[in-house]
């Protein structure tokens, strides 16, 4: 009798868990799946699968290490919709080398590099205002695509390389000195390649990291709003 509550006692800690119960499932479903198409375990098969869902895996990693460091993200599959169109315009509509794509999309709107200016830390190529203190020279800023604005007659001057519709909202790829930067606009624009324009987002919006790469909060800056970004 003893035994047999140990037993239970194993059972209750081993699938008292909703992760357990998910997981208990799948291996399930695998089995019976598996025990009606013989295929579906076929060595082929299985390689499709993980090739196929590679992507979800890496965001999943990502995901994982910001939970363990104690933050959360909640725009990653937002993130990673407007990143692949932005790399599909440049390949398609821009005759941009697969390669070449992929490279500006790692980059995309998040490091705008900084260098020292007359006022303080600028956008390197541009010059105009102080983005953040002197001492945040040789760092750089990190923006999201949706908190970006187009702004007119002020903020920081871009150059409009494409425009994609996507029904909702629209993917404006632009370039800041020699720093390409999505923008996520909702509804249509009236900008087209080689236009002007100009980009501004609210102070809690952007991210500094230094040289060593780790985010900071630099010294000296304005406090803006709190964003989950």
């Amino acid at each position: 009798m003893r035994r047999r509550t140990g037993m239970l006692s194993l059972l209750r800690k081993a699938f008292g868990s909703q992760e357990s119960v998910l997981l208990l499932a799948l291996v399930l479903l695998i089995v019976y799946v598996g025990n009606e198409n013989s295929q579906f375990l076929a060595t082929r098969n299985v390689a499709s699968l993980f090739a196929g869902n590679a992507y979800i895996a890496i965001a999943a990693l990502g995901m994982t290490m910001v939970i363990v460091l104690g933050h959360i993200d909640i725009s990653v599959g937002s993130l990673m919709v407007t990143l692949s169109m932005l790399s599909g315009a440049l390949v398609v509509w821009d005759g941009y080398p697969s390669w070449l794509s992929l490279d500006a999309i790692i980059a995309v709107s998040w490091l705008l590099p900084l260098v020292a200016g007359a006022s303080g830390a600028v956008i390197e190529g541009i010059d105009g205002q102080a983005m953040l203190p002197s001492t945040c020279a040789g760092g750089s800023l990190g923006v999201r695509p949706e908190h970006i604005r187009l702004a007119h007659g002020r903020g920081v001057p871009a150059s409009v390389e494409s425009v994609e519709y996507l029904g909702g909202d629209s993917l404006v790829a632009c370039r800041v000195g020699r720093t390409p930067v999505a923008v996520r606009i909702a509804g249509s624009v009236a900008l087209a390649r080689g236009d002007a324009t100009a980009l501004e987002w609210s102070a809690g919006a952007q991210h500094y990291f230094g040289p060593d790469g780790v985010r900071h909060a630099p010294v000296g800056s304005m406090p803006g709003e709190t964003m989950l970004a």
